[in-house]
């Protein structure tokens, strides 16, 4: 099976850095952002309401109510971290979602047409693609992100923890190169004085 281009941190500051402040820059930047911080599906990111996104106490979430690995809607609540929480309060000002109801989509297609509807995801993947890299696609942040966590030296059972899968058999895939540089080989090779 294929797998998507992992989108890396240091793509995405990059990718942050030029984004511009156009209301779809806005929207893309929080939307990029988000996604790399809860590593939320395609699925997800677009089905995120306005009311999902909760700060209490100087602190702020967004709710998953349901995934691809929660069938049974259990939901779970993910972190949104200072500098992501910022770029989406941003947003949320400039597109006026602030006065839409808790079950507003918290990203949506700008053009009149499209007016109350949600992004889809393929617009998830045109807007990595077009902002990021041709790339990548709706998945590459996910990927990106766990193979960030696996170089900081979380195990993958953390990563599929913080992500919502349900074992570490996907997590191991996507950072199988990385843990290659973790074994018995390379820190032999590292002792030796040749690495």
């Amino acid at each position: 099976q294929k797998q998507a281009a992992p989108v890396r941190r240091r793509d995405i500051d990059a990718a942050l850095a030029l984004i511009g402040d156009s209301l779809s820059a806005l929207r893309d930047a929080a939307l990029i952002a988000l996604a790399y911080d809860t590593g939320a599906r395609a699925d997800n990111l677009v089905a995120f309401n306005i009311g999902d996104l909760v700060e209490a106490d100087g602190v702020a979430s967004i709710r998953v109510r349901r995934s691809k690995t929660d069938q049974d809607g259990k939901g779970r609540t993910i972190p949104v971290l200072p500098d992501t929480m910022a770029r989406l309060r941003v947003w949320i000002a400039a597109s006026g979602l602030e006065r839409e109801p808790a079950s507003a989509p918290l990203f949506l297609p700008l053009s009149n047409k499209a007016k109350g509807l949600r992004l889809t995801r393929r617009d998830v993947s045109r807007i990595f693609a077009k902002r990021i890299s041709p790339d990548a696609s709706a998945h590459s942040i996910r990927i990106g992100a766990a193979q960030d966590m696996r170089a900081a030296g979380f195990k993958n059972s953390d990563i599929a923890h913080a992500f919502g899968w349900k074992g570490d058999a996907m997590p191991a895939r996507y950072t199988a190169h990385l843990d290659a540089q973790d074994s018995a080989a390379v820190k032999l090779a590292a002792i030796q004085g040749r690495v």
